[in-house]
């Protein structure tokens, strides 16, 4: 069952890049600003909603929490995937909901981010499409338009 496969490696990539994320923002300098005096400047400045925290620990903060719910998409559809695929594929709603999630996450990365995780992105959102698809032809629900369109 391909669907099965291709929804494996979107969660897979979804996960890997949260993965990745995780590692650069805690334990490596990934996504350090190149000029110290910012890194200065972002641990000196409050925000304006608080002075409670700095920019700097708000960075870390969004930085964390964005991979780690990368993480929890990717373990809720390995997990569906791999032991409750026939609720997965019986509830295309889940479907649609990966599709548009790894839709915004590929729209954000081709705003914001840069063309690695764009690709991969493109790749996931990709593969929850077509599995998508295939659950949709399966079902017969685009024989109706097929047949409306003859």
């Amino acid at each position: 069952m391909i669907e099965h496969f291709l929804i494996l490696i979107a969660a897979c990539i979804l996960g890997g890049l949260g993965i990745i994320h995780l590692i650069y923002t805690l334990w490596a300098n990934k996504f350090d600003p190149t000029q110290k005096s910012v890194i200065k400047s972002m641990q000196e400045s409050t925000l304006v909603i608080t002075n409670e925290t700095t920019m700097w620990k708000a960075w870390i903060g969004f930085n964390i929490s964005h991979s780690l719910g990368l993480i929890v998409i990717a373990m809720l559809y390995l997990v569906m995937a791999s032991f409750q695929l026939d609720f997965l594929l019986k509830e295309v709603w889940l479907l649609i909901l990966a599709v548009v999630t790894s839709f915004i996450y590929l729209l954000l990365a081709k705003e914001y981010w840069f063309k690695i995780p764009k690709g991969l992105f493109l790749i996931s959102f990709m593969c929850f499409v077509i599995a998508l698809l295939l659950v949709l032809v399966n079902k017969g629900y685009l024989d109706i338009l097929i047949t409306s369109v003859d």
